[in-house]
């Protein structure tokens, strides 16, 4: 089954990087990065290439939880995301958690803050064996 796992079903990806950068995801899937592999021709081609056979991508969409409210996922992001942030002037930084938190009060559920995910399950066969 393939669908894109890319930005559009990563949800919190794109919407964390647009908060903090100030502008929306528009990483290319070819570039090194998170979307570097979510093209199934070009996870494909390295495979094969890499000697593998058999490449099957299952498009796999399940919800995304970071914590139980809004204020506690805001605490853990900012965080993960700390490094970033101190480089930031302090306007720049003011407006990036401004938009951090609207996003995530804008993802709160009664099942807690909630963005669309998507992965890939990728299996493929070497040499006799199966991975």
């Amino acid at each position: 089954m393939d669908e894109p796992s890319n930005q559009h079903h990563n949800e919190w990806m794109s919407a964390f990087r647009a908060a903090l950068t100030g502008r929306p995801a528009d990483e290319p899937p070819a570039a090194p990065g998170p979307e570097s592999l979510s093209d199934p021709a070009q996870v494909r081609e390295l495979l094969t290439t890499a000697g593998f056979a058999d490449v099957s991508l299952t498009g796999l969409h399940h919800p995304m939880w970071f914590e139980a409210a809004a204020d506690d996922a805001y605490e853990f992001l900012t965080g993960q995301f700390a490094g970033g942030l101190a480089e930031m002037t302090e306007t720049t930084r003011g407006t990036a958690l401004n938009s951090l938190r609207g996003t995530l009060v804008d993802h709160a559920t009664s099942d807690g803050v909630v963005y669309d995910s998507a992965a890939w399950l990728i299996t493929a066969s070497r040499g006799g064996f199966h991975s």
